[in-house]
């Protein structure tokens, strides 16, 4: 599902800190966001069930690990040279009434896939227990351990595309239809942040193969200068604090920008304030520190309300409302929030840099950072920036889609052009879709649905329909559904489950069926 979080942007960290660098500095300890290497930078904004649990927790009863060893490694090749591979994928049978019942599949993204996808923490879950589903879930080809190639080579990286997913995926269905021997049983697919977007592909790619799909929170449209994350946060504060706290927040990242730009004695006092991990010399190391300040605000606006304890985005607006001054309040912050003893600060030259990370090409099961990246650099783009003046952030000038997208993309995979974002829409359709079957979950409050399907979207679709919940964060329709859930989601869960239950009931669409209309009515 996930999410969705990815340094081509700074967006929201979702999956828990891996690295320590153990060089005897200050720097010994895990910094705010470049040292995660699952979740670089916000990344990684796949969903996570519980923060509190590792992606690498067990699999234990009734989800059982298996591996698909007739996976492709290259869909598009000659049938004669086509390679196998074994790809990871999680099986939950507790629920299933055997043949002629549905099977639910859960899409895997950009991180590994977690034990608890397909668990009682989700709402496929709930879903399968009422339909009495097979519930299945694949992991995406180059993460967690679903290693397609030795490494992750820019060699190895061509592999690595949403064509081979959905390509992946069909060839999962084939696999899975003749090992349980299912003939007529239907499918529905489940997939939130960018495998909302494989999940909205798969019917618009192999419309046969699934009665429906759910698309949570899919940024179905491509763009490389995602300014509108941030003025999505921006909204965020203005929803759950006022104008009052969108000028609070506003007001300190002013002040920080001005100390920035004010010489080497406000550079002093930044890094007496903020403690960044290094000096920043130049102004791509400024874009690392600057997003690692937004990113704060991004972990707290992605996921505003899922889990919880976390902070709130009200929360957020009760500390900036307190009488102090603007920049002690963004500090306190800070310090609150950050992940170990300083933030992120260097583009490259030093050992957890920007460059030196994403570079670091071996599979370890948990890392995504290298992986999603560079599916931003070669196919999306979604480069989070604070280029809008419409957002409160809008003062810290370095983050441009230069800094945190075409730069790293050239010095980390040599990549000289844009993504190719406008092939991406053109293929897919962005919000133009034409589609069918097809329900698209999005929360007001998540900076997605910026790029997502709204209640606003004309839809060229007879049964494709965009489910826009008010108030809610990045996938939160994907959660099992509780008691402590706000009206607006109990609204969508209904919503939901009404429309798979019709994927379920409903004939499959074929032409000839208008033809025999046609017919009966002349």
């Amino acid at each position: 599902m996930s999410p969705l979080r990815h340094v081509a942007a700074a967006c929201v960290a979702v999956v828990a800190c891996l690295l320590a660098i153990q060089d005897g500095s200050r720097v010994s300890v895990l910094a705010h966001n470049l040292q995660r290497l699952q979740d670089f930078r916000g990344h990684g904004y796949h969903v996570h069930f519980d923060p509190e649990q590792p992606e690498d927790e067990p699999i234990q009863p009734p989800t059982e690990e298996e591996y698909f060893a007739d996976a492709v490694l290259d869909h598009f090749a000659p049938v004669s040279r086509r390679a196998s591979w074994k790809q990871r994928y999680l099986v939950n049978e507790e629920f299933w009434g055997g043949r002629g019942f549905p099977v639910f599949l859960y899409i895997g993204g950009e991180g590994p896939l977690g034990p608890r996808a397909i668990s009682n923490r989700t709402f496929i879950h709930a879903m399968a227990e009422k339909h009495r589903a097979l519930l299945l879930a694949l992991e995406h080809r180059f993460y967690g351990k679903s290693y397609p190639t030795p490494d992750m080579s820019l060699s190895n990286l061509r592999y690595l595309s949403s064509e081979q997913a959905l390509a992946d995926l069909a060839h999962f269905h084939a696999f899975v239809a003749e090992k349980y021997g299912l003939t007529t049983e239907k499918w529905v697919a489940y997939g939130g942040s960018y495998p909302g977007n494989l999940a909205a592909w798969l019917k618009l790619k192999f419309p046969a193969l699934f009665a429906g799909t759910v698309a949570s929170s899919a940024p179905v449209h491509a763009k490389t200068n995602f300014f509108e994350y941030m003025e999505v946060v921006g909204d965020g504060l203005r929803y759950f604090g006022g104008g009052e706290c969108y000028h609070h927040v506003e007001q300190a990242i002013n002040q920080l920008a001005e100390l920035l730009d004010s010489g080497r004695e406000g550079r002093e006092k930044v890094a007496e304030l903020f403690k960044p991990c290094y000096p920043m010399t130049n102004t791509f190391d400024d874009s690392v520190f600057e997003t690692s300040i937004m990113g704060a605000f991004q972990d707290i606006a992605q996921y505003n309300g899922i889990h919880e304890g976390a902070m709130t985005l009200s929360g957020v607006c009760e500390r900036f409302s307190k009488p102090e001054d603007p920049l002690t309040k963004l500090a306190a912050f800070i310090n609150e929030t950050r992940v170990g003893d300083c933030l992120d600060s260097k583009f490259e030259g030093a050992p957890n840099g920007t460059v030196e990370v994403l570079r670091r090409d071996k599979f370890d099961g948990t890392s995504s950072a290298r992986q999603w990246v560079y599916q931003t650099c070669n196919e999306f783009g979604y480069f989070q920036t604070t280029t809008s003046a419409r957002s409160p952030f809008h003062a810290l000038s370095a983050v441009t889609e230069t800094n945190v997208g075409s730069e790293v993309c050239r010095r980390v995979y040599e990549m000289t052009v844009a993504p190719d974002v406008a092939g991406a829409n053109l293929d897919y359709g962005s919000l133009g879709i034409e589609v069918e079957s097809v329900t698209f979950p999005s929360g007001t409050i998540d900076p997605w649905h910026a790029l997502a399907v709204q209640n606003a979207t004309e839809l060229h679709s007879r049964s494709a329909a965009a489910v826009f919940i008010e108030g809610t964060a990045h996938c939160a329709d994907m959660y099992h559904p509780s008691e402590k859930d706000s009206p607006q989601l109990q609204w969508a869960h209904a919503k939901i489950a009404q429309r798979v239950q019709r994927y379920l009931s409903e004939a499959a669409f074929r032409p000839e069926m208008i033809a025999t209309e046609v017919e009966a009515i002349e």
